[in-house]
């Protein structure tokens, strides 16, 4: 007994039962997209990308405003020191 055909989620296209893998690349057992040359997913490999990038610009941009706001904190505290009344 085979078993009943398969509408692919992605593209629509039906498929056999016995089908692992729809044309469109949706792979039927794991729920994920293969592209051509074999390579799972790359839209998490570029959202995983985008997140990583986006961390370390958000640490450097606190670096530096933690470092601006040291240098105005003892600037201030200079000119505040030096004031004659």
């Amino acid at each position: 007994m085979t078993p009943p055909d398969r509408k692919c989620p992605r593209c629509g296209l039906w498929n056999s039962g016995a089908a692992l893998t729809c044309d469109c690349g949706y792979e039927f057992e794991t729920r994920q997209i293969i592209d051509r040359s074999g390579n799972r997913d790359k839209r998490a490999k570029r959202i995983s990308y985008f997140l990583r990038e986006w961390s370390i610009g958000i640490v450097l941009i606190i670096i530096v405003l933690a470092g601006f706001i040291g240098l105005v904190i003892y600037f201030v505290s200079r000119i505040q020191w030096n004031f004659v009344w």
